[in-house]
């Protein structure tokens, strides 16, 4: 494991701030460059071989920015034992003579519950994260959540300096992580391991949630709709985000939406304020080709015995790519890559459109 060089020496201009979001500007260009290079160690399998992934980049109340990834592995690098688990992850304290352990201190909870009843954290008198941790002698993987990693009772404790406080803490407060991606980066990655198809609606939900928003009121108005005012809250580092075009999500592979209609019945698009009358912007797309009268045209000419003639419709994008200039609408073989072919919704009351979709899975 070898540190890069360059994030302290990037870091270091915001050394002269008093806060990190005096300097929005310098804020956003470390996180952009680290989050850049770790999409990267993604990728290059730093976690197993990558098969895909996705991510969205969101912004605190405080204006710091941070991001929910999502990473799919391919079925070898599968984390499926608790032994796999212990190799790449880690919710434990280093020996406190090795380089890792000061900076074991971001990944540490800040202590709440008894110690710190007035803590953001704190639901209803408990921790709504699910600290302190009991102690653990082996990493377990449950059905619904995330695996439940190991916090050995060493029966030491740590003291830190959180904020204004002196701390004390054991193997229950630590947050789970990558010890190598800690030490590479530098900054609270969190990484968890999802042992169960189950949790994954709750996390897609989460990464997709939308942005925070702010209350404002206005007045003493009695009416409630006319008190209150619900806006989208833009910190100075998110509009710093926005200014430089940065992207705000990402999704490898991507999906390509499938048309799935009767003859003659495909979506038209058109400018209303355009030319012409409905029936000349229906004759001018008669002859427009979509992804499905494409894949029918693709198969006609594909020889016998291809191995393209073998995908159905929806596997279609993983070997080929869909074009869509105005005049040149067809499929071609894909050159590197692949994606995820997605059809329309039908709704089993759509009749023969149902069908039509219900037979395009199969045949």
């Amino acid at each position: 494991m070898t540190a890069n060089p360059d994030w302290p020496e990037i870091s270091s201009a915001l050394l002269h701030s008093q806060t990190p979001t005096d300097r929005p500007d310098l804020v956003v260009h470390v996180f952009y460059a680290k989050f850049q290079s770790l999409i990267k160690d993604i990728k290059k399998g730093v976690l197993g071989s990558w098969s895909a992934h996705l991510y969205t980049i969101k912004f605190q109340k405080r204006g710091l920015p941070h991001a929910h990834i999502i990473v799919f592995l391919q079925p070898h690098s599968k984390l499926r034992t608790p032994e796999d688990i212990d190799s790449l992850m880690s919710s434990e304290f280093p020996d406190p003579h090795s380089p890792l352990f000061e900076h074991v201190k971001m990944l540490v909870h800040r202590p709440c519950g008894d110690q710190n009843p007035t803590s953001s954290c704190m639901v209803e008198g408990t921790c709504s994260k699910g600290f302190p941790k009991p102690f653990r002698e082996e990493t377990t993987l449950n059905e619904d959540v995330y695996a439940r990693t190991r916090h050995l009772n060493t029966g030491q404790s740590h003291q830190f300096k959180m904020g204004r406080h002196d701390v004390t803490v054991n193997n229950q407060w630590v947050v789970c992580h990558s010890p190598y991606l800690l030490w590479k980066y530098r900054c609270h990655i969190n990484v968890e391991s999802i042992a169960s198809v189950k949790a994954v609606k709750y996390i897609y939900k989460y990464v997709y949630k939308g942005h925070d928003c702010t209350t404002m009121q206005f007045g003493r108005c009695q009416d409630e709709v006319k008190q209150y005012l619900d806006a989208c809250y833009v910190s100075s580092c998110e509009a710093m985000w926005h200014l430089y075009l940065f992207p705000v999500q990402e999704q490898l592979p991507n999906v390509v939406c499938l048309q799935v209609h009767l003859k003659n019945w495909q979506a038209v698009v058109f400018n209303p304020n355009g030319e012409g009358t409905v029936q000349d912007v229906l004759d001018s797309h008669a002859e427009c080709k979509t992804t499905l009268t494409g894949w029918f045209e693709a198969n006609k000419l594909e020889p016998e015995g291809s191995e393209i003639l073998n995908l159905l419709y929806q596997d279609y994008p993983s070997r080929m790519v869909w074009h869509t200039e105005e005049n040149n609408r067809r499929w071609t073989r894909r050159k590197e890559g692949f994606a995820v072919g997605r059809m329309y919704y039908a709704h089993p009351t759509s009749g023969e459109h149902f069908y039509l979709c219900l037979l395009l899975t199969s045949v």
